[in-house]
């Protein structure tokens, strides 16, 4: 067990600003949980929140990367999300994200004021809770991952959470969402209608093997181009008369690649029985 003591210009177990620690005397908060986890043979670091490029999303902007280039409006795949605490220190992030997460108002209660100030102008707790979102775009294996702290983005979160949970439920734990980045309006009490981001769900997908015998992969792996013709012996080289090809010879198909999406089947969709637990009679 670990007592942790906050102070202004320090990090909780003395962890250093732009670190990611963990606290062990945890008391449950208002935590929500990982419904989907980074797969570790995807390799890529799950220590740290980003990864990838930075998907950012405003009203007037929309969905851009960290440069403010637009994010192609293509389906992605969710890979991850996750939630954390983050507080800033010295213009860098401090993290917690080991779960069960610490009381945030506690976390907040044990940091002396004044606190910083927001961009209201007024005092802010120090720590927040954040929404971490890892997703790719299968076409091209570009890694994004969008993090607000928001409460339009903990509503895009939470519904992706929702509709993954209940797919899970239904369909098993290894179904992923395929999901348009999208806006939406949004009801504010002080400011009217607003948007906020959004993450379409189009489909879910199972990764290859994931439907009876595993191979351990989360996405399919390229299959190699198979040529044809003779072999060995048989494989001579073409004699100067024919070489030259006809003016008239048709040119050679090109051979299209499956896509990654292609290549994962689709959930299979819940009947009304499997719902109820029951069949319908022959005449429902």
């Amino acid at each position: 067990m670990i007592s942790v003591s906050l102070r202004t210009a320090e990090a909780p177990t003395g962890a250093k600003p732009g670190s990611i620690t963990a606290i062990d005397d945890h008391t449950e908060g208002k935590n929500m949980s990982n419904i989907i986890k980074l797969n570790p043979n995807l390799n890529l670091p799950i220590d740290r929140i980003l990864v990838g490029m930075q998907a950012n999303w405003s009203a007037e902007t929309k969905w851009v990367d960290r440069d403010g280039l637009p994010i192609p409006q293509t389906p992605k795949l969710v890979l991850g999300m996750r939630t954390f605490l983050r507080r800033w220190l010295e213009k860098k992030p401090l993290d917690i994200i080991e779960h069960p997460l610490p009381n945030i108002d506690e976390l907040n209660a044990s940091v002396p004021k004044p606190w910083p100030i927001g961009l209201s102008g007024q005092e802010e707790p120090p720590y927040a809770l954040y929404y971490a979102v890892h997703f790719c775009d299968p076409a091209t294996g570009a890694l994004y991952t969008f993090v607000n702290k928001t409460y339009g983005s903990k509503i895009a979160y939470e519904r992706l959470e929702e509709q993954v949970a209940v797919t899970r439920a239904l369909r098993g734990a290894n179904v992923f969402p395929v999901v348009l980045l999208d806006q939406v309006p949004m009801k504010t009490v002080n400011f009217g209608m607003k948007s906020r981001p959004n993450f379409n769900v189009i489909e879910f997908k199972v990764p290859p093997g994931h439907g009876g015998e595993s191979d351990g992969q989360l996405l399919p792996r390229a299959s190699s181009p198979q040529l044809s013709g003779p072999t060995g012996a048989a494989a001579t080289r073409p004699s100067p008369a024919s070489s030259t090809a006809p003016a008239s010879a048709s040119p050679v198909p090109e051979i299209q690649a499956p896509s990654t999406l292609d290549q994962m089947t689709p959930a299979k969709p819940v009947t009304v029985g499997e719902i109820i637990k029951d069949e319908l009679p022959h005449w429902a």
